[in-house]
């Protein structure tokens, strides 16, 4: 039986994914946070990001259980439009995808993961390039692409991942444009994952990342 009660398809989530700035009850913060909803002539979203401490770290989750981990018959992804303008360069880290950590110490002071369950994009300080990872408590271990991060750039990504016996096969896309497959990874013991955001300055730079659509999917088959 799957994680999601009967393997009925869907699991229906807890915020409406076509407004995130109707969400004001579902996102949690952690860190020296700031985080605000907004609108504009080109749309609603969430403006989130930290203070100018130097090295400072701070996470926005959305909480309930979203990906079916530990089966062997799902499917789970999400699509997501962001933006992030540095503050100084290439000093920013963020990510945005799945994780069972959802606190400060999701970056460490150069920008490698901590140890965890993760599947996403990120970049980190001193890199101007999207990232990759599927980590099963593991840290960093992400692919660094050749496709470029353009600092005040809206992106469109997407990842979608497939578990069979053998692993789960993960594609992930930026701009609609396939970057990066993982093949065979293994979900064994991994816990609940759930949607995350999280930013981090390099230096003492606030830095803001700007999240305007992030609509996650999980699918659940019967094994």
């Amino acid at each position: 039986m799957s994680v999601i009660a009967g393997a009925q398809g869907p699991k229906v989530f807890t915020y409406n994914p076509g407004d995130v700035a109707k969400n004001k009850g579902f996102w949690e913060t952690d860190g020296d946070a700031t985080i605000n909803f907004i609108y504009s002539n080109n749309g609603p979203g969430l403006e989130f990001g930290t203070d100018g401490t130097d090295n400072d770290c701070v996470t926005a989750i959305c909480g309930g259980e979203v990906v079916p981990v530990q089966t062997t018959a799902s499917e789970y992804g999400f699509s997501a439009v962001l933006q992030l303008t540095e503050a100084n360069t290439d000093d920013s880290n963020w990510f945005i995808g799945f994780s069972d950590i959802d606190d400060n110490t999701f970056f460490g002071d150069t920008g490698a993961l901590a140890s965890m369950d993760a599947v996403g994009f990120y970049k980190v300080e001193n890199s101007l390039f999207f990232r990759t990872c599927a980590l099963n408590a593991a840290t960093q271990s992400g692919e660094t692409l050749t496709t470029a991060f353009a600092s005040a750039t809206e992106y469109a990504l997407r990842v979608e991942a497939k578990v069979f016996a053998g692993g789960a096969t993960i594609k992930f896309y930026v701009d609609e444009t396939l970057v990066d497959t993982v093949t065979g990874f293994s979900a064994t013991a991994m816990t609940a994952m759930h949607p995350i955001m999280a930013v981090a300055n390099g230096g003492a730079n606030a830095e803001t990342l700007i999240l305007k659509s992030f609509v996650p999917y999980a699918v659940a088959h019967a094994a």
